[in-house]
């Protein structure tokens, strides 16, 4: 059996960009987030918030972890994102990606993913 919990299109607001200008003004991207568990989390048998991963919690974090920090690639964002996740859930595989809208005539988005599990 494998076990996940995906977080889909989480929006946050942040200073990217290659040039200063660019991350002058924040700008929203997207992170999904799959937590891959080798076994069932005890709540699935529990129905108890505190038996898994509060993602209310976890979100909150991640939007306090991006406040006041600048990033020139979503390469080094996601990098940054996916060892907050797994600073705060270290038992738990995770795969991080970041999505963005760059300011690129025909490109409507970009992403870059982060695992330590097979995707």
């Amino acid at each position: 059996m494998q076990y996940n919990l995906k977080l889909h299109q989480l929006s946050l607001m942040v200073s990217l960009g290659c040039t200063e200008e660019e991350r002058a003004k924040l700008q929203k991207v997207l992170l999904d987030i799959s937590l891959h568990f080798i076994e069932a989390p005890i709540g699935c048998m529990t129905d108890e918030i505190s038996d898994t991963v509060c993602y209310a919690t976890l979100t909150q974090g991640i939007h306090k972890f991006c406040e006041n920090k600048s990033f020139k690639l979503i390469e080094h964002l996601t990098y940054q994102l996916f060892h907050f996740i797994k600073q705060q859930l270290p038992n738990i595989q995770s795969t991080v990606t970041i999505t963005k809208f760059p300011p690129v005539n025909g490109l409507d988005h970009c992403t870059f993913t982060l695992s330590d599990h097979a995707i």
